[in-house]
């Protein structure tokens, strides 16, 4: 027999009351197995019972968390249970949302050898100058701007185009591109 899955959607919405989320909770278990829902119900019969709903509050909030971890076994492939990410007293089964974009093994995370680097120098970052990674390589200006008319030149004169970066105050490297 093929399990059953809670559909997409609200199951509890506006409120973040411990007997509200308890009683859509429960109607959500019930909806998809029957049998596990009385079994969880008997099994918390001093805090909840479907006749009275709650009757002590001292463990409503480990209930509810049961009941969260509990109903994200039945959501769909690629969904979970819990509050929605733009309103967290709307709960129910929404789509898991991949928020780290893909890491793309081709392009690379950190300046490698001959690649140019882009930062602050001088006295409190007045100046800008551009480095080559494992080259002894140094040019300095007053202007961004002008360290990459520089770096130009120096790509078209040796018919090369590495990779420049811009170094930040903070230490971290970011892929740029020359206007």
């Amino acid at each position: 027999m093929k399990k059953q899955v809670l559909k997409p959607g609200s199951y509890s919405e506006a409120t973040l009351r411990d007997e509200d989320l308890l009683n859509a909770f429960f109607s959500a278990l019930e909806s998809v197995d029957p049998a596990k829902y009385r079994e969880t119900l008997a099994g918390c019969a001093e805090t909840y019972t479907a006749e009275d709903g709650l009757i002590d509050d001292e463990f409503a909030g480990e209930l509810v968390e049961e009941l969260i971890d509990l109903l994200n076994a039945y959501t769909p492939e690629g969904c979970y249970f819990g509050a929605h990410e733009g309103d967290g007293a709307d709960f129910g089964v929404w789509p898991i949302e991949d928020d780290e974009p893909e890491d793309d093994d081709d392009e690379p995370q950190e300046p490698e050898d001959g690649d140019y680097i882009i930062e602050d120098c001088g006295r409190l970052g007045s100046r800008c100058c551009a480095t080559i990674k494992g080259q002894n390589y140094r040019v300095e200006a007053d202007t961004r701007e002008e360290v990459e008319a520089m770096i130009k030149v120096q790509m078209k004169n040796d018919k090369f185009y590495p990779n420049v970066w811009a170094l930040s105050d903070h230490g971290n490297y970011e892929l740029t591109t020359l206007d």
